[in-house]
């Protein structure tokens, strides 16, 4: 197994390398789940590929010969930690000893929509048991494959798998045969589909792809082959024409069929138990032994003209029935078909869409795994709300409760309900706004919902954070020798703070010592630092440091043994006033007030700190940006004290918000905006003095797009037409028309209507 892991760290360094190229980014999550057994584990969760990939090369294989291996263990640890829709990878020389654990596996293999791939490079020969059947039956579920190779052939099936991971796959076909044969599969290429691939995993496969045309595609560039071992074949055809195209598939044993596309259109399923017209309101499996509803609603869905029916297909391919669909009306996009009976319990099937495209052909999809009913189960919550919210905001969360049975909900902070209980008929989104939030309203807030099967809950952890703390020192201090001084500290936070002083040692590459460490200091309950009595060797820069939920700031002080001023005003009498007038930075200083007469002194010392409201200017400022670019905007602030700088959408804090990021110079990113990014951005700097802030208005723009394609226009001689065309885009793109063949238009009987952007024909002559 040495050689296949080493195989494996360089493939997959491959794929890291060529998914991070990319430009749509197919992989967010990484995670990875090694198992030899009996040990499995420890899963890690990373969005960095550098952390994923250390990862992998610190894996070393101990032991070996193990046969069977706890691999649906390892598969369920990584099926929890996945993001729905994702690609699973086994990798293993072993079949399943774990097999008990299969109808969890497939549970969450339907509800995560994933597919899993097994690349076995060795077995038990063991096939005829449950151990590697149920390996199969994963696969059959998950629209994946098994993958039999030799040792050599690992980065082959590696380089397969850079080549096909993709966002916007779509699954056209999965069929499973259990004996050796051919067939002849269906694939409608409509005009969404840029590339479709077919693979066939079992001994000895053949694949040949006819066009609508009827040509049998033979070679590259037409038909491309991506992988072709001893048990395994994949081939490519790009830019399909649009039409019916036929595929025949073949083997000498049992084997899998898998067609899949590349498209902006795909759909989405769900099941009810009662009437409902919301997506969000259904279930990912219907309910057993019970009549159900569906709902079926997609991506693109302009692009579909009409969906008339749902088969459900079994993993053979065979059709177990159809159920027809109505639009919901003013809901576009979105059917509804039922009341059906389910297939009886364990009994996979796939969902299949009928319907045609705007361009007139037929349009097919399935969904991305199989599906099988259930009895009523415990209810499944997910509680989703923003780790991080600004103090005297708002909180807003969001409880997803997927049943097929009726239940009800509520949330809790600190075991104490905070909302009413809720009663829902089926799946539904609970919501709750808490406003005014103080810091004590972080912590875990839970979800809980139950049904007559048990209940279930998630919890999500809030913080509430705010501004920095302002912290201010006088810059300078001097000492007397042997006597007491004291170095103060004003700290002004919005949020629960703590205060540590520190000191600098310049001699030791500036490192600190903690004041704590030494019986002379003391620090006071108003932060203020006593160093009683204060020795020339004090003398240096003393750095006050508050820190509360949102972050550290410090101050610092230097600290010096007292010398003689060189500035004295004379006054005789009661009362002597300094003023100082047009005040400047240099002004900042200790004032010494001295009074004396014949018998004694006394003194007093009086701070003058210097503070300036802060200015803020928003710079990089571009008026329009296209959408899914990246802004970059800086925002420079002055001020004294230093003032803070938070950015605000909206009038909502950034932080809390997806791909807006913010450095700590204070520039703010914003990564692949949307039409919904438009809006005002304020950044906000404060002080003590005062809060300022500078807005901008971001506008996002679309590219211009042909919005209703001309059609075909038949015209008599000497006849009248009108050819239609509209755009989209912001802003509003200007319509002209040319002739194909480059020739001039004779503006006499051909007018365009730039109010309409159609084109207008009168008298038209052969």
């Amino acid at each position: 197994m040495w050689g296949d892991l080493e195989q494996l760290k360089r493939g997959a360094a491959e794929i890291l390398s060529a998914m991070l190229e990319r430009p749509d980014k197919p992989i967010h999550d990484y995670v990875f789940v090694p198992f030899n057994d009996p040990a499995v584990g420890p899963a890690s969760v990373t969005t960095d590929p550098d952390e994923f990939r250390a990862r992998l090369e610190a894996v070393q294989v101990r032991g070996g010969l193990d046969c069977p291996e706890p691999s649906l263990t390892a598969l369920l640890e990584a099926l929890k930690l996945v993001r729905p829709n994702s690609y699973v990878y086994v990798f293993t020389d072993a079949s399943a000893k774990d097999y008990h654990l299969l109808d969890h596996v497939l549970a969450l293999v339907q509800r995560k929509q994933t597919q899993v791939v097994f690349v076995m490079t060795g077995n038990c020969k063991d096939g005829n048991t449950m151990r590697y059947q149920s390996m199969e039956s994963v696969a059959a579920a998950s629209a994946g494959q098994i993958f039999h190779i030799n040792k050599a052939e690992v980065e082959n099936v590696l380089n397969f798998v850079r080549r096909t991971l993709d966002s916007q796959k779509v699954n056209l076909g999965s069929v499973d045969l259990l004996q050796a044969g051919k067939k002849e599969h269906a694939v409608q290429v409509d005009e969404t589909i840029r590339e479709f691939t077919v693979s066939v995993s079992g001994e000895h496969p053949h694949i040949s792809v006819v066009n609508p045309e009827g040509i049998k595609l033979d070679s590259s560039p037409a038909l491309q082959s991506i992988l072709d071992l001893d048990n395994v074949k994949v081939v490519a055809v790009k830019e399909p024409t649009r039409g019916s195209w036929t595929v025949e598939t073949s083997s000498d044993s049992k084997h899998a069929v898998r067609l899949t596309g590349l498209s902006v259109v795909d759909f989405a399923y769900g099941f009810s138990a009662q009437v409902t017209d919301r997506l969000d309101e259904t279930y990912h499996r219907p309910l057993l032994d019970a009549p159900n509803f569906i709902m079926v609603g997609g991506t693109d869905m302009g692009s579909v003209w009409n969906l008339t029916s749902v088969d459900l297909l079994a993993i053979d391919g065979s059709t177990l029935q159809s159920i027809p669909l109505t639009p919901l009306g003013a809901l576009d996009g979105l059917y509804r078909g039922g009341p059906f009976i389910p297939p009886p319990e364990n009994k996979l099937f796939y969902l299949a869409n009928v319907g045609h495209g705007n361009d007139g052909y037929p349009i097919k999809r399935i969904t991305p795994t199989a599906i099988s009913a259930q009895a009523g189960g415990l209810p499944t919550v997910h509680l989703l709300a923003e780790p991080k919210v600004w103090l005297n905001g708002s909180l807003n969360l969001r409880c997803q409760i997927d049943s097929l049975l009726p239940f009800t909900a509520w949330f809790f902070k600190n075991n104490i309900p905070i909302s009413k209980k809720q009663k829902y008929q089926q799946t539904a989104l609970m919501t709750l706004k808490i406003d005014g939030l103080t810091e004590e309203m972080g912590g875990d807030y839970v979800c809980r919902a139950s049904n007559v099967k048990g209940f279930s809950k998630d919890v999500a952890h809030v913080i509430v954070t705010g501004p920095l703390p302002e912290v201010v020192t006088e810059l300078h201090v001097e000492s007397r020798p042997q006597q007491q001084v004291v170095l103060d500290c004003f700290v002004k936070s919005k949020l629960r703070f703590n205060v540590t002083w520190i000191r600098i040692l310049p001699d030791l590459h500036n490192d600190v010592e903690y004041v704590e460490n030494n019986a002379r200091y003391m620090v006071l309950p108003n932060s203020s630092l006593v160093i009683d009595p204060a020795l020339p060797e004090d003398s240096g820069q003393f750095s006050c440091v508050a820190e509360n939920i949102g972050g550290r700031k410090e101050s610092r002080v230097q600290l010096t043994k007292k010398s003689l001023g060189n500035v004295m005003i004379e006054s005789t009498g009661r009362k002597l006033t300094l003023h100082v007038t047009n005040a400047k930075l240099r002004d900042q200083a200790v004032y010494r007030c001295v009074g004396n007469n014949e018998r004694e002194s006394v003194d007093a010392d009086a701070v003058a700190s210097y503070v300036e409201i802060p200015s803020v200017t928003i710079e990089n400022i571009s008026e329009m940006v296209m959408v899914g670019e990246q802004v970059f905007l800086k925002c420079s602030a002055t001020g004294i004290p230093k003032p803070t700088k938070r950015w605000l959408w909206q009038g909502i804090d950034v932080e809390s918000l997806p791909n807006f990021k913010v450095y700590e110079d204070g520039s703010l990113q914003i990564n692949e905006v949307q039409p919904e990014t438009s809006g005002q951005l304020d950044c906000v700097s404060q002080n003590l003095v005062g809060e300022v802030k500078d807005s901008v208005n971001l506008t996002i723009g679309l590219p211009a797009k042909i919005g209703k394609e001309p059609s075909v226009l038949e015209l008599e001689i000497l006849g009248s037409g009108m050819l239609e065309c509209s755009g989209n885009g912001y802003p509003e793109p200007t319509i002209h028309w040319e002739r194909r063949d480059g020739g001039a238009m004779d503006s006499s009987r051909i007018h365009h209507d730039a109010t309409t952007g159609s084109l207008l024909f009168t008298g038209e002559k052969k």
